[in-house]
């Protein structure tokens, strides 16, 4: 990948079965574009490294490694359970990415247990105008929720992306920043937000308008608006000669979508009594919530791919590199292992020049001017440039 003088990220993939062939990969790869970039000369960066370690013992040795190779001023070390690069492929099996950057535009921080709130008040002193915080943990969804919260407090044009890891074999989200190791806790990475776009990869598409949820019971739907909420999508649907049809296309790609102030969910339907028209969904429901339906299924999720990658494509100044944060976690309408696999392979076929690789999560959630997004579906791209 060319670099130019003034290059702030660095960044290698290796998939290569052997542990020893993927350090060798990434390293030289690393000191090749550094040595090209004559701005950073002599200043030894933070370096990233994601990797899939076939266990413990070897995870050590990785990081151990790198740092002795790289020289980095800072060192991260994350275990994620999958890699996925931009060929398409999936490495389940042990595989290593690794993102450089001069602490100017990438810092890394990390919460040790439960106690967040020193991270955030650290971040707020090093932060500055539109930057991006990307905050990942393990399946804590507390500690998640409550740390980009507050995050995302601190300033109207913070991003924060919070995703929760996926880390395959290995039960505990582990980490090594410097020297020590942690297990549990949360890592953030306050990145320039000169030097980043974040993109989300949202696979809804709209059925229907706004309607005022007017009955329920726990999470039974029974009125939508002035009619059953059945009624109402078959209202949108307009062609009742492919009634039978769509209600297949209910049962597995419909979604509720409730909107208020501060968040957004998705609810699942469970099951359909066409009957009396209502709707059982995966969640509460309460009178007075606004609500609209959505149609989510592997068309609708390349669709949104491509339009992402045209948004990347057409952006000034070109990106670098891209990170995914996808989801592969959760019961979906759509088949987990594509959450992720069907915007890598879409951004590869549309962006094959960039370097890029995806990172498997639990879920994925957006924080954006006080609003929390929360989707267990939704793939976040972190666009970097130099």
């Amino acid at each position: 990948m060319p670099n130019t003088p003034g290059t702030e990220f660095y960044s290698a993939l290796s998939l290569h079965p052997e542990t020893s062939e993927q350090i060798a990969h990434i390293v030289g790869e690393y000191l090749d574009q550094s040595c090209r970039s004559t701005e950073d000369h002599g200043i030894n960066p933070y370096v990233l490294l994601a990797v899939n370690p076939p266990d413990a013992q070897a995870q050590e040795r990785i990081y151990a490694t790198v740092r002795t190779l790289t020289k980095p001023e800072g060192f991260v070390g994350v275990v994620s359970g999958d890699l996925i690069s931009n060929l398409g492929d999936r490495a389940s099996t042990p595989a290593m990415a690794l993102l450089a950057s001069n602490r100017s535009f990438l810092r890394p921080f990390v919460v040790h247990g439960q106690d967040w709130s020193s991270t955030v008040e650290e971040i707020s002193e090093h932060s500055h105008g539109n930057d991006v915080v990307v905050v990942l943990t393990n399946s804590q969804t507390t500690l998640l929720h409550d740390m980009t919260k507050a995050l995302s407090l601190l300033s109207q044009q913070l991003t924060v992306v919070g995703a929760q890891l996926a880390t395959g074999q290995l039960q505990n989200f582990v980490f090594q920043i410097d020297d020590a190791l942690f297990e549990g806790g949360a890592l953030a990475l306050l990145i320039d937000g000169s030097r980043v776009k974040v993109h989300s990869i949202d696979p809804s598409q709209r059925l229907s308008p706004t309607y005022i949820v007017t009955k329920s019971h726990k999470n039974l739907l029974q009125s939508l608006g002035s009619s059953t909420p059945l009624d109402q999508l078959f209202r949108e649907q307009g062609d009742l000669s492919q009634a039978s049809l769509f209600m297949e296309e209910i049962r597995h790609s419909v979604e509720l979508c409730i909107d208020s102030q501060a968040t957004t969910r998705h609810l699942k339907i469970r099951s359909v009594d066409s009957e009396l028209g209502s709707l059982l969904f995966s969640d509460l429901l309460n009178v007075g919530e606004e609500a609209h339906f959505v149609l989510r299924n592997l068309e609708t999720l390349r669709e949104a791919s491509i339009k992402i990658a045209q948004e990347i494509k057409n952006a000034k100044p070109t990106p670098l590199a891209l990170l995914l944060l996808g989801p592969l976690g959760h019961p979906s309408t759509i088949p987990r292992p594509y959450l992720l696999q069907i915007p890598t392979q879409t951004l590869g076929e549309h962006l094959p020049k960039l370097a890029f690789w995806g990172i498997s999560t639990l879920g994925t959630m957006i924080c954006l001017n006080g609003h929390s997004n929360y989707d267990d579906e939704r793939t976040v791209v972190l666009a970097l440039t130099n």
